[in-house]
């Protein structure tokens, strides 16, 4: 599909949403086009992704909340075994792989909350690329 086309299902997507986190959906899209100059959006896996050079990051709109995937693109890279070495004081990152990660929104306050914590593991997520 041409960027073209993922931008205008994007745009669809976002206005066609009806979720009780919409408003945290934008916001931490916000937050994530914010992380690195580089970062560009996107339509990808029927959610709104997010990459550089390639896909780092996809945000699922869940049941009540929402649950931002770190990743590493579709296919694992070389390398994906040893892992991503981030640092997590805030205990945000669920690890269902090494090269995987996630983090679960589950309203305003709690991405209030986890916010400074987010950017600093998106920063270094996106260094690890």
């Amino acid at each position: 599909m041409k960027a073209k086309e993922r931008d205008l299902e994007l745009e669809e997507y976002l206005r066609e949403l009806v979720h009780p986190r919409k408003k945290e959906l934008q916001a931490l899209r916000k937050l994530i086009l914010g992380a690195d100059p580089a970062v560009d959006e996107g339509f990808k896996w029927n959610s709104l992704s997010f990459r550089t050079q390639d896909w780092f990051a996809t945000i699922n709109v869940t049941g009540a909340g929402l649950r931002l995937v770190l990743h590493r693109g579709a296919k694992a890279k070389a390398g994906a075994q040893k892992g991503m070495k981030i640092a997590d004081p805030a205990r945000l990152l669920v690890w269902p792989a090494k090269d995987r990660c996630l983090v679960s929104i589950t309203s305003a306050k709690d991405l209030r909350e986890k916010r400074a914590a987010l950017q600093s593991i998106l920063r270094e997520w996106i260094e690890q690329l």
